[in-house]
């Protein structure tokens, strides 16, 4: 019997070839899905856009770069690109989208081939380092932080444990082992979870190394990232004792805590503290806001006022259905929050 790190096995499970779930099964957004999520709403959308219009026009610029990380089935996409080449078509749009699954990547590619071109718009698909980096950059990551692998750690008396997944020709993998974690992964654990004794916890290596590339790639731009978190003070109050690891299925919530073989998304809050420190060593500087006051700082409430006129009563009762969705406290308001990143000589 051999052992991998959770945060290998988590990994396998997302994007293995043979049976990782964005690559076979992710079913994003809908009541048939998995979850939900604001990238598919026609009203994020447009205040993302209105963002990036303001920018164009605040600094004149001649063309404009949007990178996006994780673009799903591609609906972000598709909204934004439409609304380019109606109404900055004067503009070019270099839009590149990065998606590890092959799958998700073919659903993107046929729902934006049809825009390809159309009001001086430019789509393709790619790696990180294969985009053009010298033009103003928009880098978009809705709930992508909180995908990544993690490592499921728990603080003893005698020092931090790190999970280890049993692998088995003859069954599925569900037992956990738990070893002495090695001297880097309790540093940062000792740093960055302020646990009590006998509780659980994540830490997610990876961060580094995605936060280095959005940051390279907005060094002539900005990053906005959208998810859920939690910070260093939420883990120290033992509120979280179990950890934030969970799965979800047909938008039921599942505890795969003692369940490494669950098929489904799996998912843990993003640490925003860690987030920020490690934006900072990389020169930049960051902005936190719920999601509502973003969506509402970029004028949501005007976007719905103004649409709704020429909505029939049911079209119109559904999109104030939609942005009780975005905003509210109980949903996605407060649960999400929103990252501008910039580098720091803007601020100087």
């Amino acid at each position: 019997m051999s052992q991998v790190s959770y945060a290998a096995w988590m990994r396998h499970q997302l994007l293995g070839w043979s049976n990782g779930y964005y690559r076979h099964y992710a079913k994003i957004g809908g009541v048939a899905a998995d979850f939900f999520t604001a990238s598919h709403s026609v009203l994020f959308a447009e205040v993302i856009f209105r963002f990036c219009e303001q920018w164009v026009t605040e600094e004149k610029l001649k063309d404009f770069q949007i990178v996006e990380f994780g673009p799903g089935e591609g609906y972000l996409a598709y909204y934004l690109i439409s609304n380019w080449a109606e109404r900055l078509q004067h503009i070019p749009l270099y839009y590149q989208c990065v998606e590890p699954s092959p799958r998700l990547r073919q659903h993107q590619e046929e729902r934006l081939r049809p825009l390809q071109g159309r009001g001086n718009v430019y789509i393709s698909f790619s790696t990180p380092f294969e985009v053009l980096k010298n033009r103003s950059t928009l880098v978009l990551a809705n709930e992508v932080l909180d995908a990544l692998p993690v490592e499921r750690v728990k603080k003893s008396s005698d020092g931090w444990y790190r999970a280890y997944v049993n692998l088995s020709n003859e069954q599925p993998a569900v037992d956990i082992d738990w070893r002495k974690a090695p001297g880097w992964l309790a540093i940062l654990c000792e740093r960055w979870l302020p646990i009590p004794v006998g509780a659980y916890g994540e830490f997610c290596p990876e961060l580094c190394t995605l936060l280095a590339q959005m940051c390279h790639l907005a060094h002539q731009g900005r990053c906005l990232l959208f998810d859920y978190g939690i910070t260093s003070r939420d883990w120290a109050s033992g509120a979280y004792p179990e950890g934030t690891l969970r799965g979800y299925r047909q938008h039921q919530l599942v505890d795969i805590s003692k369940d490494s073989s669950f098929q489904g998304d799996w998912t843990a809050d993003v640490h925003w503290d860690y987030v920020n420190h490690l934006v900072r060593r990389l020169g930049f500087a960051s902005r936190m806001q719920t999601q509502a006051e973003f969506l509402l700082e970029g004028g949501l409430l005007e976007i719905i006022e103004m649409q709704q006129k020429n909505l029939s009563e049911f079209s119109a009762y559904q999109m104030r259905n939609e942005a009780k969705r975005l905003l509210w406290p109980g949903d996605m308001g407060e649960r999400f929050s929103v990252m501008t990143i910039e580098p720091i000589k803007k601020y100087t």
